[in-house]
């Protein structure tokens, strides 16, 4: 009985020890923990990586070989021009043909674009480039280099902006994000179809809505959207895409200090993505 009190007594001498090794451990548990979650995030990141770059090399192969395809006809119809009997119908062929080799090369590039950008955002530390941007002149300017898009399936395409609304935003991320929120619109809007972009002021944020009348969306999809990637359906004219778009466009609005939100009454009911960002301050 003494002897067990006496080692009871012996084990509270060192007790000093005891706890200096206890803190050690625990500092120890505490990096192995930090280490296991780095683990973890880096596995996650690489999986994506890996279906990002199947999903980007099979579509940016399709793409290519569609604008070879097409450069050879618009080659062999402008090798026919001065034997055809029906030289204007030649021309208009030859139109077509070009017309569609750069939409198809806008696609291959928008791809490359998407995924340089995706790799650009996981990289931590990266520097972001907060300017105050004209809301009116870059939306204007991504409508344009997406006109041919709208055209090709008669969408009217409207803007609402104020003249003197300015985001804070780092320019590259804002167009990309705008650019593939409209590509999704028209992709998902019947021919005849109408997308709207209105903006507004909301306490000292700037709201961007992209308003289409297209399909729209079912509860289930509604909820995976942004967190589904290399998955893609195919639009109201059987476009493609690469499944990859949404879910970029929330890590870059995030990394701008915004939001991003979809809203739809259902299937057939049309769809609104919402964007928010910090408005720019005049001096």
């Amino acid at each position: 009985m003494n002897e067990g009190i006496s080692t009871t007594n012996i084990g509270k001498e060192v007790s000093p020890e005891g706890e200096g090794l206890s803190v050690e451990n625990k500092r120890l548990l505490d990096e192995n923990k930090e280490l296991t979650a780095s683990n973890i995030e880096l596995r996650k990141k690489l999986e994506i990586f890996k279906k990002l770059t199947g999903t980007i090399a099979h579509d940016v192969r399709n793409q290519l070989n569609v604008i070879g395809g097409l450069a050879e006809c618009a080659l062999d119809e402008l090798g026919d021009l001065n034997i055809s009997s029906n030289e204007n119908d030649s021309k208009e062929r030859v139109i077509k043909y070009i017309k569609s080799v750069n939409e198809s090369n806008g696609k291959a590039l928008a791809l490359f674009n998407n995924l340089l950008l995706w790799s650009r955002s996981q990289i931590d530390g990266v520097k972001i480039e907060f300017y105050a941007l004209d809301l009116r002149s870059q939306i204007t300017e991504v409508g344009n280099s997406l006109s041919s898009m709208m055209e090709n399936k008669k969408i009217n395409f409207k803007k609402e902006i104020p003249n003197d609304l300015e985001v804070l935003a780092d320019s590259t991320m804002f167009q990309t994000v705008i650019r593939n929120l409209i590509s999704n619109a028209v992709k998902f809007t019947n021919i005849g179809g109408n997308i709207t972009v209105f903006c507004r002021e909301e306490n000292g944020l700037v709201r961007i809505d992209i308003i289409d009348d297209g399909v729209g969306l079912a509860k289930d999809t509604k909820d995976s959207l942004f967190n589904s990637v290399g998955t893609s359906n195919r639009g109201t004219n059987n476009e493609e895409g690469t499944g990859l778009g949404l879910s970029i466009c929330k890590e870059m609005v995030e990394k701008m200090g915004g939001t991003i939100s979809v809203s739809s009454e259902g299937e057939g009911k049309g769809t609104t993505f919402s964007v928010t960002l910090p408005e720019a301050k005049k001096v």
